[in-house]
């Protein structure tokens, strides 16, 4: 038998075990389909821990927060203490440089000199012509009297003379009159430009006081001891999700109301966490709670919720902008010892809940959010073998969803079937393993 019959005996051989083990499978029902390669976990009825686990933060919950000055503008850094520099009550944190209200100040006072020169300037000009038209309307009112008395003389001489008197007395009323219509004019104009000196002279001065006003607010100090917390510079032109920005240093560009710093007081000292609004109804004031601390080798610190906070912004980057969900900001009070904790600490918290008696839940990992909702994928249907069933979600735990609206021993899917690829991402997802007693698979 020669190389070429022996490979295409061997792949003939390959094919009839292969249409063998097919027609097997077709003989006993169970045919290979997409849903195979998707793993299922089944909706359970029972008991859930219902111990709220969450991501929180050491803060302080008294602080002074330093922003900068209303200028109008950005303010240049001109010394600034580095971050964890512990400062007394009145000690200089920051600095900013003065020059420009400085310069704007000696320019509002240039100006408001001016405007001051003008206004006397414009006073004497006024008396002086005043004085002028009051001695030319004395001299226009004895003129009038003196063409008066000529006119009444005419009366007995010749008729000439007589219309020369009348000419002459017209001629001085109607030059009495013209010199009263410019004295008022020219009243109402130095009155015009009086009212625009002193409206400069008020701008000049209002100017004055903001600029003495701002570089008073020049340099910033603590209202209370504490330790400096200097914040991010968020003075950038451009961003993208997960950029680490850096904080302000000296020389930075500082815009008008921008925080620069914060004084915290280490002597009260909260822990901060945000709560999915899922679970919002399981927290309480006074529920006690652990904070397990990255920093300290898994310390553990004791703690109660002290205060649930209103609904927090909607976020657009980080891993809760995906979904339709909201936070909420929640306060726990420390209970033990925070001799050598600090603002910034960050950790797990666990928050002590009652358990949950006889309730419908699935792994977290089987509930997906779609077209503004969840849903479950149920087996059985055209979507790779899954159907989409909308679910109601009352709630979540570490590794279980607490859900209404499928049966109780449903095969519901682990990984998204409308998606190519769903069993290797579910392979590869950091989410929780399948509860003991749940088919690793859809193989029956």
């Amino acid at each position: 038998m020669t190389r070429g019959n022996r490979i295409g005996w061997g792949i003939g051989g390959v094919l009839v075990v292969a249409a063998l083990a097919l027609g097997a499978r077709a003989a006993t029902g169970v045919l290979v389909s997409a849903s195979d390669d998707i793993p299922t976990a089944k909706v359970t009825r029972g008991t859930l821990k219902a111990d709220l686990i969450t991501t929180a933060e050491i803060k302080a919950s008294k602080t002074d927060i330093l922003v900068v000055p209303p200028t109008g503008g950005a303010l240049r850094i001109l010394t600034l203490l580095p971050a964890g520099t512990r400062v007394t009550k009145g000690d200089t944190v920051v600095t900013f440089d003065p020059t420009d209200q400085e310069k704007t100040v000696e320019e509002q006072r240039s100006v408001l000199r001016e405007a001051e020169l003008e206004i006397a300037r414009t006073r004497a000009t006024t008396a002086a012509r005043q004085a002028q038209d009051d001695l030319d309307l004395q001299t226009a009112h004895f003129d009038l009297r003196k063409a008066e008395l000529d006119v009444q003389a005419s009366e007995v001489q010749r008729s000439i003379d007589a219309r020369k008197a009348q000419l002459t007395l017209e001629e001085v009323r109607n030059r009495l009159a013209q010199l009263e219509g410019d004295r008022t004019s020219r009243s109402q104009s130095d009155q015009a430009a009086l009212a625009v000196a002193r409206e400069k002279e008020t701008k000049a001065q209002l100017a004055i006081q903001v600029a003495t006003t701002i570089l008073s607010q020049m340099v910033l100090k603590a209202s209370m001891d504490g330790v400096v917390s200097v914040k991010d510079n968020l003075n950038i032109s451009f961003g993208y999700q997960g950029m680490t920005l850096n904080e302000f240093r000296v020389g930075d560009q500082a815009e008008a109301g921008s925080p620069v710093a914060e004084v915290l007081d280490l002597s009260q000292l909260e822990i901060g966490a945000d709560i999915d609004e899922n679970d919002r109804a399981r927290l309480a004031v006074g529920q006690s709670a652990t904070l397990t601390l990255d920093a300290f080798a898994g310390r553990v610190v004791p703690a109660k919720v002290s205060a649930v906070g209103t609904i927090m912004p909607q976020r657009f980057f980080g891993p809760s902008a995906a979904g339709p969900s909201r936070m909420f900001s929640a306060t726990l009070a420390l209970t033990g010892p925070a001799t050598d904790l600090r603002p910034g600490l960050t950790g797990r918290v666990t928050i002590t809940g009652a358990p949950q008696v006889g309730v419908l839940h699935v792994p977290r990992g089987a509930v997906f959010e779609r077209d503004g909702g969840t849903v479950v994928f149920v087996r059985g249907g055209n979507v790779n073998g899954f159907t989409p069933t909308p679910v109601k979600l009352l709630g979540k735990t570490e590794t279980s969803a607490v859900v209404q609206g499928v049966a109780e021993g449903t095969v519901i899917a682990l990984a998204d079937p409308s998606r190519r690829g769903a069993a290797s991402s579910a392979a590869t997802a950091s989410g929780p393993a399948i509860p003991a007693g749940a088919p690793a698979g859809g193989r029956r």
